[in-house]
């Protein structure tokens, strides 16, 4: 679980050096604290520093000033945002804004940063959350059979890497159950929001809390606006499920197992496709004793997250209670990318050869997610898990841009004129006459 770490030692790391450090810049905010302190809120400075929304009775100098403000406080926002969320707390932009402004105002401030970091711990800010994100197409083994009768026993649950996930429960007081349960084993102090819960069932038609699959992740965050950390929290979810993809990958075919007939896949499944929300629980301070949260619309990147929440395979709970070594090489393998990757995503810097190295790994494992999503051309999951191994060993494509759009344009022309094209495309081989059938099951990687 991701802690926040000694205000004091966080901000001597954040303050940096040079001519553009934060450090500077904070300096510069409370040199101007009597300026600064003419504006209500950091919404009117931003408008102020626009030429085109600023009052018409702003001056031009107005403008220069407000500009030279904005500047200095979005280096000392950006630099507290990065150190937070690189550390996996993921607190809103929104919310620095807010500690930020109202702190250079405050004239018994001395140290800016130190002072936000110290409000963020004091606020208690930092409490792990939760995000509830619906699947399909998923199975845990002689779950469907005894579901009913062993409850959330058959539950995944890995306090280490902060998931569970688990089979339909087809009742919506089971459903709160096992959620309650798991955010408790996950280490999610206050309760989940049941009539909430409830609400988000009815109005938002979210069938897919009783009849699909769950898995919940935990994540440390406290969103300023309904959309403000998603990209953030849909980076953990895909985590997490490039781990579960390769645990299923690593088991023996699950066709071969007892309980493949029982599975929760098989029996007792009515999930629904019609997926268009997911929840982002967190802990916000003037909420004492349950969560608060969000049911979020699925809109930018819909295609992405809808894709996202196909997994295309089943996992066998007694075998990896048995294998709990390997289980737990591969969590920490994957945990240790997602860090790697994580901060080169938030420093917003030009990646290096290394840099480029740990998203291609990244990237790579999402890639091989997608080979085990079922549809009726098996040869999209046999492109994906090809495309995922060549993105291991390929740093870039060259001219592959320039390539495809000279070919493009060669099949575009009129019939008289197109060349006979007796090459594959792009030089790809096509399956010999020997090669696997077409309907051959992921299982065979």
């Amino acid at each position: 679980m991701k802690r926040l770490p000694a205000v004091a030692g966080l901000a001597d790391e954040i303050r940096g050096k040079g001519k553009k450090s934060p450090e500077k810049s904070a300096a510069y905010l409370m040199r101007n604290r009597a300026e600064l302190q003419t504006y209500p809120s950091v919404d009117v400075l931003a408008m102020y520093s626009d030429a085109e929304y600023a009052p018409s009775t702003a001056t031009s100098d107005d403008i220069a000033k407000a500009k030279g403000l904005v500047y200095h406080f979005t280096q000392v926002r950006s630099a507290i945002v990065k150190a937070l969320w690189s550390r996996e707390i993921f607190i809103g932009i929104e919310i620095i804004d807010e500690l930020a402004f109202y702190g250079a105002q405050d004239n018994s401030v001395v140290d800016l940063i130190l002072e936000c970091l110290t409000r963020i711990r004091d606020g208690h800010m930092n409490r792990p959350g939760l995000i509830v994100f619906p699947v399909h197409s998923f199975g845990v083994l002689s779950a469907g059979l005894l579901y009913p009768l062993r409850r959330g026993q058959l539950t995944i649950v890995n306090p280490g890497s902060g998931y569970a996930l688990f089979p339909q429960s087809n009742d919506m007081g089971r459903t709160f159950g096992q959620l309650q349960r798991a955010a408790a084993q996950l280490g999610v102090k206050k309760a989940l929001p049941g009539d909430l819960l409830k609400h988000w069932r009815l109005s938002r038609s979210a069938e897919w809390l009783e009849r699909n699959p769950l898995l919940m992740v935990r994540a440390n965050h406290l969103p300023g606006s309904y959309y403000a950390n998603e990209h953030l929290l849909m980076n953990r979810v895909q985590s997490v499920i490039g781990l579960l993809s390769l645990l299923a990958a690593l088991q023996p075919a699950t066709t071969n197992r007892a309980g493949f007939l029982t599975s929760s896949s098989r029996i007792n499944n009515r999930e629904t496709l019609d997926i268009r929300h997911y929840l982002a629980l967190y802990d916000a301070p003037a909420q004492k004793t349950e969560l608060a949260g969000d049911c979020v619309p699925i809109h930018g990147g819909r295609v992405e997250v809808s894709e996202l929440s196909a997994l295309g395979f089943e996992i066998d709970p007694a075998y990896w209670r048995r294998q709990a070594a390997l289980g737990d090489e591969m969590q920490a393998q994957v945990e240790k990318l997602y860090r790697r990757q994580l901060k080169l995503k938030v420093s917003g810097k030009k990646f290096d050869a290394p840099g480029r190295t740990v998203n291609r790994l990244f990237s790579s494992l999402q890639m091989f997610r997608r080979s085990f999503a079922n549809s009726a051309d098996d040869w999209t999951g046999r492109v994906a898990l090809s495309t995922a191994f060549e993105m291991l060993l390929t740093d870039n494509y060259g001219a592959v841009k320039t390539t495809l759009v000279s070919r493009s344009k060669e099949l575009m022309r009129a019939p008289s004129r197109r060349p006979l094209l007796t090459c594959n495309w792009l030089g790809v081989p096509t399956p010999s006459a020997s090669s696997n059938s077409p309907n051959e099951s992921n299982e065979s990687r």
